[in-house]
C-alpha cells in the first residue's frame, strides 16, 4: 500500500513544492521480534520506506516523517492480545500522545521520531547490542503467556485491515489513532 499510495500522491505534492507523508511504523521495527516477525518485518519496511522516501524528497518542500511507537492504547491489542513480558513491562501510550508526537516532529522537520523515552533507548541499546543477543531478548520479551504461538494477530491485522476476536469473528481493526490524527489534518 505505501509504495502505490505514495506513488500516486507525491507527484502532485512535489508540483506544488509542498505536503507530507506521516509513516506509523513501530518500536519493533528496529529489531527482529520473535512471535510477532510478520508484524515486525512490515513495520521495518515502514521505516526503511519512509527514510529512503524522505532522502530521495529532500530539497522538494514535500516533507516524510515515519513514527515509532511502542505499545499504544488500541483496538489492536484488545483483539489480538498483548505479548509476552513486554505488554506488562513496557509502557503504553495513547492514541492522542503519538499523534501530538508525530505532528511536532514533522514540524520540526524530522525524519525518524521514535514515541517515548524508553522507546527511545530500545531503539539506541538495539543498535549497540549483538544481532544473536538482541533476538533472543525479543523472543523472550515476546513469547506468548497464553500458548498462542505461530502466525502473530497483530500481523493479521497489518495485513488484512482484520483482526479476529476471542469468538473467533472478524471485524476491523481499531481507528483510535486515524480518529485521533483527523482532529488535525496535515497540509498538502
Amino acid at each position: 500500500m505505501h509504495g502505490p499510495l505514495t506513488r500516486k500522491i507525491v507527484p502532485g505534492m512535489v508540483a506544488r513544492k509542498r505536503g507530507g507523508i506521516l509513516n506509523i511504523a513501530s518500536i519493533v521495527a528496529f529489531q527482529a521480534t520473535p512471535y510477532w516477525t510478520t508484524y515486525a518485518a512490515t513495520k521495518a519496511f515502514v521505516l526503511a520506506f519512509g527514510e529512503g522516501l524522505a532522502y530521495e524528497l529532500r530539497g522538494s518542500g514535500v516533507r516524510v516523517v515515519t513514527v515509532c511507537p511502542g505499545f499504544t492504547k488500541t483496538g489492536l491489542y484488545a483483539d489480538s492480545g498483548v505479548p509476552g513480558m513486554a505488554g506488562r513491562f513496557l509502557p503504553f501510550a495513547t492514541p492522542e500522545e503519538v499523534v501530538r508526537v508525530a505532528l511536532a516532529a514533522y514540524d520540526a522537520g524530522r525524519v525518524v521520531r521514535v514515541v517515548g523515552l524508553t522507546n527511545r533507548l530500545l531503539a539506541i541499546s538495539g543498535a549497540l547490542t549483538p544481532r544473536f543477543i538482541l533476538r533472543w531478548l525479543m523472543a523472550r520479551m515476546f513469547a506468548p503467556t497464553n500458548g498462542r504461538r505461530g502466525i502473530d494477530r497483530a500481523a493479521e491485522a497489518t495485513a488484512t485491515g482484520f483482526v479476529e476476536d476471542s469468538r473467533g469473528q472478524a471485524g476491523p481493526k481499531s481507528s483510535d489513532a486515524q480518529k485521533a490524527l483527523e482532529k488535525r489534518s496535515i497540509a498538502s
